[in-house]
């Protein structure tokens, strides 16, 4: 299992939706035609860009002030309130 598939199971979304999500935390804007673009790299290729491993990380990594308040961006992005 890979770090985007791990991210996903955790935020209980699908792959495509963690490029979306870090593309929109890395960026702070959405472009869905380089998000597809890189999408398809990575399914074709196994290329992650850095936004997406990045995210994939930050994800997985145990509970610290950092981490909490990088879930709490992560829930406010998708609309849960904590």
């Amino acid at each position: 299992m890979d770090e985007v598939t791990r991210a996903s199971n955790i935020l209980e979304c699908s792959d495509m939706e963690v490029f979306r999500k870090a593309y929109r935390l890395w960026f702070g804007t959405y472009d869905n035609e380089h998000i597809e673009v890189d999408y398809h790299d990575y399914m074709q290729l196994g290329f992650m860009p850095m936004y997406v491993r990045w995210f994939c990380r930050k994800v997985q990594e145990p509970p610290d002030d950092g981490v909490r308040r990088f879930i709490r961006q992560v829930a406010k992005l998708l609309g849960v309130s904590q």
